[in-house]
């Protein structure tokens, strides 16, 4: 059932509950109020009543007129009303009658007889009052039940609805925050779906694999992907654990599509850095099978904190300096390493004339660690933070701002060691 019908339906059943204890209150209020009597007008029958007294009571009176035939009864009489015999015995052609202050106790009840014109009796300031009046010989000879306190009624009454309305607000509160948390989810599996974002839809993990979406996203010129997928992709990734720091942050293994990325983390502090390197590995005509494939660049928020990622493929063999510390080389492996790199950097350094060509660029930082080991045993050149590139139009090295000097020193070479390099 659709999330807003259920609310519908849920809104019903509370508004027609609040009516039903409304109205049960209400009539209970009212049964316990006022004069609630009974009338059987036989020879044979009784009336009785019950009347709630209090301050606003004064002076009520309860009387009665009991058109009946003059005939002779005996009724219990109690000693202390007076009229009565040695036998505690009255007589009277009226009723008999049986009355009790129920706020006292139900074992102080008067008994005695009406005359046929008697019918009134003052009721009491404070309390209430149980009278009971019959017609017959000794019709008052048996005592009178009393009933709980009708206060006492109230107060369960009143008791019962606020539970009732706690258990019912307990009860929509689980339901609300049930179907909340279902929506949530299912708007949670619609944005890591790509459903959201612009209308962009992804694929599932079985109908294409990374690199066929990195085919797919590009023209095959090198230009890079879409900027609208770019922004949009760290929403994407999960973190799995850290797998090393450098210099200007950490590289992480993620998973994006239920496939493996290498995430390098900036801090905010070092954007200058990564637009540098986004710059250089947007540059057109720079994919190459030797050079780091470039997935996507994005800024997101953790912790109150701006982190910068660069998004690239993963290879889990590390890089070639991990890769020397635990494995042995043979000659041929070696040369395949030493002519994979090679054709990297061949790569950057070389020139593309064209309507759309590459421009050469220096790394400025080649070493061990920057060069990462594939799953095919050849190498690729990373982390291009630090390249400049040329400009062929005016035959000058475009090198940023505060960085002319640069890289690690053990394999720096001579000229800029002794700072005399020309830029």
């Amino acid at each position: 059932m659709p999330f807003g019908n259920n609310v519908k339906c849920f809104k019903r059943a509370v508004i027609v509950f609040c009516v039903s204890m409304l109205v049960a209150t209400t009539k209970a209020i009212q049964n316990v109020s006022g004069i609630v009597p009974d009338y059987i007008d036989n020879r044979n029958g009784s009336l009785s009543g019950r009347l709630n007294g209090g301050p606003d009571m004064e002076n009520t009176e309860l009387t009665g007129n009991f058109p009946f035939e003059e005939e002779i009864f005996r009724c219990i009489c109690s000693s202390t009303l007076g009229g009565c015999d040695e036998n505690g015995m009255c007589n009277t052609s009226g009723q008999c009658f049986t009355f009790m202050n129920s706020a006292k106790s139900s074992e102080n009840q008067k008994k005695g007889c009406f005359t046929h014109n008697q019918g009134r009796m003052q009721c009491l300031e404070k309390g209430s009052v149980a009278v009971h009046c019959c017609i017959g010989d000794l019709c008052n000879q048996a005592r009178i039940e009393t009933e709980e306190n009708n206060t006492s009624h109230l107060v369960v009454i009143i008791i019962s609805v606020f539970l009732g309305f706690v258990f019912l607000s307990a009860i929509a509160a689980f339901f609300v925050h049930r179907m909340h948390v279902r929506r949530m989810q299912e708007l949670e599996k619609q944005r890591e779906a790509g459903r959201l974002e612009g209308g962009l839809r992804a694929t599932r993990v079985n109908e294409s694999t990374l690199a066929d979406w990195m085919e797919s996203a590009t023209s095959g010129s090198g230009s890079g992907l879409p900027f609208l997928v770019q922004r949009t992709m760290a929403r994407q990734i999960q973190l799995v654990n850290c797998i090393g720091k450098g210099r200007y942050g950490a590289v992480w293994k993620g998973m994006w599509q239920d496939e493996p990325v290498a995430v390098k983390v900036f801090a905010s502090r070092d954007e200058q850095s990564w637009a540098r390197e986004t710059e250089i590995y947007n540059t057109v005509l720079l994919r190459h099978s030797n050079i780091l494939g470039y997935i996507a660049s994005d800024m997101i928020s953790r912790n109150s904190d701006t982190e910068l990622w660069l998004v690239c493929y993963y290879h889990p063999n590390g890089s070639l300096y991990e890769y020397l510390q635990h494995n042995e080389l043979d000659h041929q492996l070696m040369l395949q390493l030493c002519l994979s790199a090679a054709n990297g950097l061949t790569h950057l350094h070389t020139d593309i004339l064209g309507v759309f060509g590459k421009a050469a660029i220096a790394h400025r930082d080649v070493k061990s660690k920057n060069i990462l080991v594939k799953s095919d045993l050849t190498c690729c050149i990373a982390d291009l933070g630090l390249a400049v590139t040329h400009n062929p139009e005016e035959g000058k090295i475009v090198i940023p701002k505060n960085n002319h000097r640069v890289g690690t020193k053990r394999y720096m070479s001579p000229e800029v060691l002794d700072e005399s390099l020309s830029t």
